[in-house]
């Protein structure tokens, strides 16, 4: 009787220690059942968000040409217009393209870029580009792509897929004259940092037209001349808006709280 006793307290440890492996296996089984699920989920849901990202837009009008002299202006609020026109003069590149941007994403639009000017630059044109590596240089936060010294592109898009549908920014596009003042000022840039026997030694003559006034910031030289143009044209302004509108002007100093 004892031995029968002690068998059946045998079998019913290992039939416990059997249940107790079995349910720690099906503890494992679900919690990475739930992890695998949980994976896929996020997926998904990073899938469909990356697809309505590409589906969001804003209201944006294009806007004409207007003729200045013997330059040609052209707004761009749309960064995918914007990125049409540049990729367009770099095709039609047949000596020279200056690039100088603050940030050139790796993605699908910074690589399209790339892969054209890669392409011109096996062509036998002379490609130039600036671009900050570290995204955080504070000395140069321009935005230029002079084409042969007779197309530009001057603003505030950086290169990427965000901006083409998702940030309202604003470029200017000119061709014409004024385009050699942007390549003078770039190469002026560029032979500044660059190696000796890497200067640009082309040389862009440009013409002078009061009408179109090409200034640039030299933040290292603590020369700002576009804020003291802002400045000016406030000043000018002589609370013109207010008076047009039947408003009582108001010329005083501002006072910030």
């Amino acid at each position: 009787m004892l031995n029968m006793r002690g068998r059946t307290d045998v079998l019913f440890k290992r039939l416990s220690g059997l249940s107790l492996l079995r349910l720690v296996g099906k503890v494992i089984l679900g919690v990475l059942t739930v992890q695998v699920l949980t994976a896929v989920v996020l997926l998904i849901i990073a899938a469909l968000g990356k697809r309505r990202k590409h589906e969001i837009s804003f209201p944006h009008e294009p806007f004409e040409e207007v003729r200045v002299g013997e330059n040609v202006l052209q707004l761009y609020p749309y960064g995918r217009d914007l990125y049409d026109a540049m990729l367009e003069a770099i095709d039609a590149a047949q000596e020279s393209i200056y690039l100088e941007t603050f940030i050139w994403k790796d993605d699908a639009i910074g690589q399209e870029f790339q892969t054209h000017l890669t392409r011109k630059a096996a062509e036998g044109v002379a490609v130039y580009v600036i671009f900050d590596r570290f995204g955080n240089l504070v000395v140069d936060h321009r935005k230029l792509l002079i084409v042969d010294g007779k197309t530009s592109f001057i603003g505030g898009y950086n290169i990427g897929s965000v901006y083409a549908t998702q940030w309202r920014d604003t470029h200017l596009g000119l061709r014409g004259p004024v385009a050699a003042e942007l390549a003078r000022s770039f190469v002026a840039f560029w032979n500044r940092f660059c190696p000796a026997n890497e200067r640009i030694t082309h040389r862009h003559h440009s013409s002078v037209d009061s009408r179109i006034t090409v200034s640039q910031n030299e933040a290292m030289r603590l020369s700002f001349p576009i804020r003291d143009l802002y400045i000016a044209a406030i000043d000018e302004a002589r609370c013109a808006g207010a008076c047009t509108l039947g408003l009582q002007p108001y010329c005083g100093q501002l006072d910030y709280a």
